[in-house]
């Protein structure tokens, strides 16, 4: 049992890594169109001739991090159980 969760551990840290990389590379890739271009809530800049919404961006990037800090948090209590002493025979 202890063997299968510190696997598991093991498992769901490396996804959660992979999480936190797309995350990260996340950059400036919610192109804006015209029709939503005139929200007042977004703040819009270009890159490479294409408008970008930078609010839209970061909200995508927490997103995939709350994923990330989730699958982290179990991984963690997978390995607090993994390590724990076994319990006394009744």
């Amino acid at each position: 049992m202890k063997e299968l969760l510190t696997w598991t551990s093991v498992v769901l840290a490396g996804i959660a890594a992979v999480l936190w990389f797309a995350s990260a590379s996340n950059w400036m890739n919610n192109y804006v169109d015209e029709q939503t271009e005139t929200r007042a809530d977004r703040m819009v800049f270009l890159k490479n001739g294409r408008k970008v919404d930078l609010v839209g961006t970061t909200a995508n990037q927490s997103r995939w991090s709350g994923y990330a800090a989730i699958v982290t948090g179990i991984a963690v209590l997978l390995q607090a159980l993994g390590m724990a002493p076994p319990c006394p025979p009744a």
